[in-house]
């Protein structure tokens, strides 16, 4: 069952734990702040499920603002809505969610902003849409392997494939795991 992999992934996800460190630079910056500024009520959902606030982990979704590239583990993005599969840390048990945000980019990066969460329910088929229950959530979203100075989703600078063409509008960021940080 799908569900139980997504236990022992989320378990995964609290041993690789990140700890938090300072944001700093040009569109990267300010998450801290942002969340410091939720309103309330988008704070009940992590105490409501028991959600660690720092150690959920998920992959962009490719959509309107997001496109896969298949080399280097690559994203193109662009200023828009986006979505984000995620496995969220929880005492007792873990839940997997579809976070729905906002995507902004600047000359060093990206950051995404998440104000949505939708949990998966145990029938919900793989790959499918969730069908548990809404709830309004600050959080943002950051790359993994990188130190969370900057923060945000870093650009990438390496030379692409020359097959490579990109899409007009769209920034080529690292598509690796984002690091899920909730203002509780």
């Amino acid at each position: 069952m799908w569900l139980t992999r997504t236990k022992m992934a989320v378990a995964a996800a609290a041993i690789a734990f990140i700890a938090c460190g300072h944001f700093t630079g040009m569109v990267r910056t300010g998450e801290k702040e942002w969340l410091a500024q939720c309103p309330a009520q988008s704070r009940k959902a992590v105490h409501e499920f028991g959600l660690s606030p720092d150690e959920g982990i998920g992959d962009v979704l490719p959509g309107p603002s997001a496109i896969i590239q298949p080399f280097h583990d690559g994203l193109e993005v662009k200023n828009g809505p986006v979505q984000v599969t995620a496995l969220l840390a929880a005492d007792p048990k873990g839940f997997a969610a579809i976070l729905y945000g906002v995507i902004q980019t600047g000359t060093d990066g990206a950051v995404i902003h998440f104000n949505k969460m939708r949990l998966f329910q145990e029938n919900d088929p793989k790959g499918g849409p969730a069908s548990g229950p809404e709830r309004d959530i600050c959080a943002v979203g950051v790359a993994v392997n990188h130190s969370f100075e900057p923060g945000g989703i870093p650009k990438v600078n390496d030379t692409p494939p020359p097959d490579y063409k990109p899409h007009d509008g769209y920034m080529f960021v690292t598509n690796e795991m984002l690091h899920i940080l909730f203002a509780d």
